[in-house]
């Protein structure tokens, strides 16, 4: 009797712990129930640290917080449903729901604990659902398989800092640049080159794992997007999401991986 009560107070201490880490944000996230309705769905994972989730909302309002905005725009493209999960919530059985038929990780500011890192690395080894992951989920993509990213080459004498208030004295790709696309693949389909996306990182992927192949660079960053060569796992360093009217590579690509997930139809 004594085991089975300490059993459920520990349950229970967890469960508080587990949600505390999202304390005082609301309107964010959906409901995990959510994820096992029938309709097709895809999944948003953020990474963000619940700080700088709770300061860009009281900065600018849940409905500007990135991750919402995209969850709008995925539904904008087409796709059927789409839920918005914070990885601290994540839960690998439940994203292997039938329904869920793609996934995109998006990077955060700041780690919240390499314990949430390790559950999220264990599914993108393990799972075979489509995944996207975008900029430091793309860095987290190749840490997962045993790679390496790190900050990119030190500014050079009399170069710009172009934001000096993140990794100063390195240099970062900041704005939108142009992407030469190496290989042919399904992600570029109707995407000239070379193609034009916005780019807002001071770090890379230094080692690539072998279980990955190369689909685009910069002038200054050699690995811009990677695939796993036996699944559909992709990573972008460049942020495809963050398209404009005038730069509208972006646009395409996301509607290329969510055609690739089978979420909409091709163009």
């Amino acid at each position: 009797m004594f085991r089975r009560i300490s059993s459920i107070f520990f349950i229970l201490l967890s469960l508080s712990a587990f949600s505390a880490e999202l304390d005082g944000i609301s309107g964010v996230y959906d409901d995990i129930e959510l994820i096992h309705s029938a309709a097709p769905k895809l999944c948003i994972l953020d990474t963000e640290h619940p700080d700088v989730i709770r300061a860009q909302i009281a900065d600018k309002g849940v409905d500007q917080y990135r991750s919402v905005r995209l969850k709008k725009d995925i539904l904008r493209l087409g796709v059927p449903s789409c839920l918005l999960y914070h990885y601290s919530e994540f839960k690998a059985e439940d994203f292997n729901d039938p329904s869920v038929k793609a996934v995109i990780v998006l990077p955060r500011k700041k780690m919240l604990s390499r314990k949430y890192d390790e559950v999220l690395f264990d599914f993108l080894r393990k799972n075979e659902t489509p995944i996207l992951g975008i900029c430091g989920a793309h860095q987290m993509i190749a840490e997962a398989y045993g790679g390496r990213f790190a900050l990119m080459r030190p500014l050079k004498s009399g170069e710009r800092d172009l934001n000096p208030l993140k990794s100063p004295g390195y240099f970062k790709e900041w704005g939108f640049y142009k992407v030469t696309l190496l290989k042919e693949d399904p992600i570029f389909k109707d995407i000239k080159n070379p193609a034009s996306f916005r780019m807002l990182h001071s770090y890379e992927i230094k080692e690539l794992p072998g279980d990955f192949e190369i689909l685009a660079s910069t002038a200054e960053c050699g690995i811009q997007v990677i695939r796993h060569k036996k699944k559909i796992l992709y990573g972008t360093q460049f942020h495809p999401e963050l398209y404009d009217s005038t730069h509208k590579d972006g646009e395409q690509f996301l509607k290329n991986f969510l055609s690739i997930s089978a979420l909409i139809k091709p163009d």
